[in-house]
């Protein structure tokens, strides 16, 4: 990697939010390298949930531990339980999953339950 590919890297943003309108209902998505607050936390469920929490995000699409998986992660709020949904993308490099391909994500929010479809495929 050159130093103009460096300089672009270290240009993005740190997080990316976006809401998705799918009829009434407004679904939270941000984008993130593996935190909200830092890059090299350890990402429970409990600590994710509350992350998610304070982010205002019921979608978290993530990389850090280059494990992909999809969480959901549930708590009662006082009249309903809350869902929110921790998707870990993958990685390209550093396989912790003991398999050195390239790994992506297709991202599917289907209406009208709202669910993340995690579909992870290796080249």
């Amino acid at each position: 990697m050159g130093d103009e590919q460096r300089k672009l890297l270290r240009n993005l943003p740190l997080h990316i939010k976006l809401e998705l309108l799918f009829g009434d209902k407004i679904v939270k998505l941000l984008l993130e390298h593996g935190s909200a607050t830092s890059i090299d936390e350890l990402l429970n469920e409990d600590y994710l949930f509350d992350m998610m929490q304070k982010a205002d995000a019921d979608i978290m699409c993530f990389g850090h531990t280059h494990q992909p998986y999809h969480k959901t992660l549930k708590r009662k709020g006082t009249d309903i339980i809350v869902e929110k949904y921790a998707i870990n993308i993958g990685s390209i490099g550093k396989p912790k999953d003991r398999d050195p391909r390239g790994c992506y994500l297709i991202f599917k929010l289907n209406e009208p339950e709202y669910k993340a479809v995690l579909v992870c495929k290796s080249w």
